[in-house]
């Protein structure tokens, strides 16, 4: 009897042993798998290396980048110094601070190139503190809000919280500042436009709302002030589609003497100054045109549809009288559908208060609020009943 008992006793701290081991076991590879990839703070961060292939370039062909943080803000320094395209690094630095690791989706290598963690497919991050490496992981295809990752060097392939391929797949160009001219819009308050059509300048005059471009010199009939404005505010927003970073001869770009010059008076961060665009060739098969400007020596690839805009005269900015009344009578019926518009309001509020009186006060405040509503908003609740009626 007591030989079975002991018997007993052994077989059940056997079987205990054996639970505890197992419930530890689980829990022990799960921390192991959520300490694979853990967040990193913003403040951390200091540089981001990227390595992807670029399909559009020659097939053996990757592309290196790397993106650093001085004085608080990112910039790329390789393969070309440049401002980067901020959006696009802050979501790199916010995808970084929210790494999460879910669980193990493979362990089979032959899976790496299907889940695109290969060294051909993959999209391999660095991120550094200093000269401190932090994370080092190569991404994978994204499936619905998980990626797949994997360790350089391992078989583990990971599912990771996040689409991390669509945030860290972007290449050399579509990381860079596609700014041309990034000045204070509405600051323009002269152009002069240099070309084979001769000078033609534009000047505003008077002050606040009432200021309005002119043309400086001989008067034009019937001036298209609308055009001017939009010539002015398309110089302070100009963005390319390109960059040319190799050397191009001005006989090649055409930006050397005999370039069409846009001159023009504005503000960068409300400082005032005189900035110029140059014009050159047109890539007529890929609808861009080489343009630089005074405030880099960049030369860009420019939209040749941005371009046309600045390759005009003095002739091109002269209505005629037939079009100065066809834009009149467009004005008028504008004016009138508006108001008709708010007559209809009206009539619906009136008849919403039940045919009573409305003070004029209110109904001065109606007005008001009815004009600052677009077309199509929702009307304001009728006003309470006066008192009295």
């Amino acid at each position: 009897m007591r030989k079975i008992i002991i018997a007993v006793v052994v077989l059940a701290a056997l079987g205990a042993a054996t639970f505890f081991a197992m419930r530890e076991k689980p829990d022990a590879a799960r921390q192991a798998v959520k300490s694979v990839l853990v967040p990193l703070p913003a403040d951390r961060l200091s540089r981001i290396e990227i390595k992807r292939h670029e399909p559009s370039q020659d097939p053996m062909d990757d592309e290196f980048i790397t993106l650093e943080r001085k004085g608080g803000a990112w910039g790329m320094t390789k393969p070309v110094v440049y401002p980067v395209n901020t959006a696009a690094v802050t979501k790199m630095v916010e995808a970084l601070g929210a790494l999460k690791t879910i669980d193990v989706i493979s362990e089979n290598q032959a899976k790496h190139a299907v889940l695109e963690v290969d060294d051909a497919l993959g999209v391999e991050v660095k991120a550094f503190d200093g000269g401190k490496l932090l994370a080092d992981f190569i991404v994978g295809v994204s499936r619905g809000d998980m990626t797949m990752v994997r360790l350089p060097g391992k078989a583990e392939v990971y599912r990771v919280q996040g689409a991390l391929r669509a945030t860290f797949n972007k290449s050399v160009k579509n990381l860079r500042d596609h700014a041309v001219t990034q000045l204070d819009r509405g600051s323009v308050t002269r152009v002069k436009i240099t070309g084979p059509d001769g000078v033609f300048e534009i000047e505003k005059k008077g002050e606040g709302d009432q200021a309005k471009f002119e043309p400086v010199g001989e008067p034009l009939q019937n001036f298209d002030t609308r055009k001017a404005d939009g010539l002015a505010n398309a110089l302070t927003g100009l963005t390319t589609r390109d960059f040319v970073d190799q050397p191009i001869a001005d006989d090649a770009s055409g930006l050397g003497e005999g370039a069409l010059r846009v001159e023009f008076d504005a503000a960068k961060d409300g400082a005032k100054g005189t900035f110029a665009v140059l014009i050159g060739k047109a890539l007529e098969k890929e609808r861009q045109t080489y343009v630089k400007t005074s405030l880099s020596d960049q030369v860009f690839l420019v939209s040749s549809h941005i371009v046309a805009r600045f390759k005009t005269k003095a002739a091109d900015f002269a209505r005629t009288d037939a079009q100065v009344a066809e834009q009149e009578k467009a004005r008028k019926a504008a004016e009138e559908h508006a108001r008709g518009h708010e007559e209809d309001a009206q009539a619906r509020v009136a008849g919403q208060a039940g045919g009573q009186s409305i003070p004029p006060e209110i109904l001065e405040k109606l007005k008001a609020q009815m004009a600052k509503q677009p077309k199509g908003a929702p009307q304001p609740p009728p006003p309470p009943p006066a008192h009295g009626h």
